[in-house]
């Protein structure tokens, strides 16, 4: 009776353990199971928020679950971001950012965050850095540019900021006296230049394009290693021989210490977003260039680039955060 009893008892423990690990296997199997919540930390209508609403909407296709879609804007992207390196990390939080963000502003204001904070799902645009003229100027170049007899107005958006970064560096490297005036919007500092109000501005190609259509701007030259698809027309600044290469990216994060399978699950989910016909479709019409880079190589790149930030910022007298 006693070995019955026994029996029984080692078969109704190891029914309970085999239980509990199957329960807790298929709670991991099933990541996600429930709505994923996008931080933006950019303005609802903006570029990358409606990229992230696009796709938002293919996301029962490739993860069956929902995209929220959360704006948490302020401190030049800095609070949207500080929430998002603050939020549990399950994997249900994903935050979509620019490189700066992670970059730039951690050494350049007093945020929590830095890099190390995150690991990285996917990247998710690239916004090449162009610098716009009025068709109507003189400067057809950019030795026309920096070289002119006059002081260069050129207008970024931010103090900081990569297109500030960028243009102050070609303007340092050629000798040319030109003063920075930042903007809001790239979309304010674009028209500044539309209407012969300033000679130059850094922006992307998206941006741009109504001047293009109706004649009011030029492109002379693009911040990038080699000509970009959507204005093979513009040569780079090293052809232009200032071997200057610094661009803008978005890319998707997530807070550190998300479960390796589920980090898995979610940058394969949203590479296959990213390669959707209906997205390349919609990226192709606004002129924007898809990202879908592995998350672990992106971290490498954007790891290096801080480096190179840090050295810019620190020529720029703008290094306040030694980090």
């Amino acid at each position: 009776m006693k070995t019955t009893v026994l029996v029984l008892a080692f078969c109704l423990v190891m029914t309970m353990a085999f239980s509990a690990g199957t329960t807790e296997q298929t709670t991991v199997d099933k990541f996600p199971d429930r709505p994923i919540t996008v931080i933006v930390p950019f303005a609802a209508g903006g570029g990358m928020d409606t990229t992230a609403r696009k796709l938002a909407s293919l996301s029962q296709q490739y993860l069956g679950v929902p995209l929220a879609i959360v704006n948490r804007t302020g401190g030049s992207g800095s609070i949207g971001v500080t929430e998002g390196s603050r939020a549990e990390a399950d994997g249900y939080t994903v935050l979509f950012t620019d490189n700066g963000t992670v970059t730039s502003i951690p050494l350049t204001m007093a945020v929590t965050y830095t890099l190390d904070n995150f690991d990285a799902v996917s990247g998710l645009n690239i916004n090449y850095i162009i610098i716009a003229v009025n068709s109507k100027s003189p400067y057809k170049t950019v030795a026309d540019l920096v070289n002119a007899k006059t002081r260069i107005r050129y207008a970024t958006v931010g103090t900081g900021s990569f297109l500030h970064m960028a243009m102050s560096t070609l303007f340092k490297t050629a000798g040319t006296d030109a003063t920075n005036i930042p903007f809001q919007s790239t979309a304010e500092s674009v028209a500044a230049v539309m209407g012969g109000h300033i000679e130059a501005a850094a922006a992307h190609p998206n941006l741009v394009q109504a001047g293009l259509a109706d004649g009011s701007l030029r492109i002379i030259g693009v911040f990038s290693d080699e000509r970009i698809p959507t204005m093979p027309e513009v040569p780079t600044l090293k052809e232009s021989g200032y071997d200057i290469s610094l661009g803008v990216y978005n890319l998707i994060l997530v807070p550190k210490g998300v479960p390796a399978n589920r980090l898995e699950i979610l940058r394969k989910g949203f590479i296959a977003m990213l390669n959707d016909p209906e997205m390349v479709k919609d990226a192709k019409n606004r002129s924007l260039e898809l990202y879908p880079v592995d998350g672990n190589k992106l971290m490498e790149r954007t790891g290096l680039e801080a480096k190179t930030v840090k050295t810019v910022l620190s020529d720029m007298g703008l290094l306040k955060v030694t980090k």
